[in-house]
């Protein structure tokens, strides 16, 4: 949070927020109030799960586990991108459900409370909530990996789980700043077909969830794309700022800026 808080206040401060006035700006009071009663109750309830698991990790599981030095670069690549692909789908399947009206209110509610997003949105959960939404698509990752013979070890579970929370931060800064990717190690190709939006679009997108809320239900654009669900909120003639009738541009003009404006060029 703090690295992320530095490239948006200082590195990226020449990049103007999508909606500075609607951006949430709580008072220290607030943060800390957030944090004390949201933050550190999450953390210690995935640190017990996390506990309780390593309890019931079989000896000899744990100490293959422990022999795995460095990973290979392309064995890491690999288990990135399987994570990656199953975090993004376990993501949509819990907040897609999040979104049913009644989950909604009783879980999800306080998040939306900020229809504009800042990194202080990130503090904006119920409990239950960032362990569905943070926690549980990573450890779905985790399980995953491992049932198809691909175990990840402690370093490479901590890049996995790094990357992902890195994302989901990010998503939430309120700004498009280029360093929110859903793959880095290969943006530049992901990008150059269309998997992934140029110009830290990618927290646009989630902006665009805020805002408008029955849309972009994924924390990665791509299963939106697929099942007509991705709207973006529409900018002026100069990229800069919002509308404020907030018109959007759906999936399948997305695609068209995305493959033959490129074509054209």
């Amino acid at each position: 949070m703090a690295i992320q808080h530095a490239l948006c206040e200082f590195v990226f401060a020449h990049i103007p927020y999508f909606r500075p006035a609607e951006r949430p700006k709580p008072s220290p009071r607030q943060l800390w109030g957030e944090w004390v009663g949201l933050m550190l109750p999450a953390h210690c309830a995935i640190s017990i799960v996390l506990v309780t698991i390593g309890f019931l990790i079989e000896e000899e599981r744990y100490r293959t586990a422990k022999k795995q030095d460095l990973p290979s670069p392309q064995r890491m690549l690999l288990l990135l991108a399987i994570s990656r692909l199953v975090i993004d789908i376990a993501f949509y399947i819990v907040h897609r459900a999040l979104h049913i009206p009644f989950l909604f209110w009783c879980i999800h509610a306080r998040h939306h409370e900020h229809q504009a997003t800042g990194l202080t949105t990130n503090f904006h959960f119920s409990v239950l909530d960032l362990m569905l939404e943070s926690f549980f698509p990573v450890f779905v990752a985790f399980q995953t990996v491992e049932l198809i013979g691909l175990p990840a070890n402690r370093f490479e579970q901590s890049v996995i789980a790094c990357h992902a929370l890195w994302y989901e931060i990010g998503s939430h800064c309120g700004k498009p700043v280029p360093t929110v990717s859903a793959f880095p190690p290969l943006r530049p190709l992901l990008t150059m077909v269309g998997l992934e939006m140029e110009g830290g679009q990618n927290v646009l997108y989630h902006e665009t969830h805020h805002a408008l809320r029955r849309c972009n239900y994924g924390i990665t654009p791509w299963i939106d794309y697929c099942l007509g669900s991705f709207r973006l909120l529409s900018t002026d003639e100069k990229g800069e700022k919002l509308k404020a009738g907030m018109g959007g541009v759906g999936a399948k003009e997305m695609l068209q800026q995305n493959f033959i404006s490129k074509k054209v060029q």
